[in-house]
């Protein structure tokens, strides 16, 4: 009986760890994946590198709700770029990815990201994020 029951508790561990990739770190994403219920399908927008691809339906709205968290929006109400919150969230990537942050590297991906489009603010958070994912895999 022990043993089905540590079996079991097993069973579910790992059912449940699996239900975020590995690569994913950010925790308002994480956190929204559970509020919103998806099934773990949706994770498949992510590429190795962590860049958007194609988003579909519920990838839109599981990035929506992350954008929404905590004033993370990139973008004010004229969907113009946020500075603040755009050099903040290069920061944040780039110790992520365990590299060297300096302000003049801020700086430049963020010159080089600020002018992506997009159809919506979700697109064009999506286009921001994917550009400076591939300026810091430059680094």
């Amino acid at each position: 009986m022990k043993a089905s029951i540590g079996l079991f508790v097993f069973l579910c561990v790992q059912v449940f760890s699996t239900e975020v990739p590995e690569f994913v770190k950010d925790q308002d994403l994480i956190d929204c994946f559970h509020k919103l219920k998806f099934d773990k399908s949706v994770w498949k927008m992510f590429d190795e590198h962590y860049i958007i691809k194609n988003p579909d339906e519920d990838g839109i709205k599981l990035l929506d709700c992350a954008l929404h968290v905590h004033g993370r929006n990139f973008f004010d109400e004229d969907e113009k770029l946020i500075k603040t919150h755009a050099l903040k969230r290069i920061k944040e990537k780039i110790e992520e990815k365990g590299k060297e942050s300096k302000d003049d590297v801020f700086e430049a991906i963020h010159e080089a990201c600020k002018h992506t489009h997009g159809d919506t603010v979700v697109l064009k958070s999506v286009n921001f994020h994917n550009c400076i994912t591939e300026e810091i895999m430059k680094l």
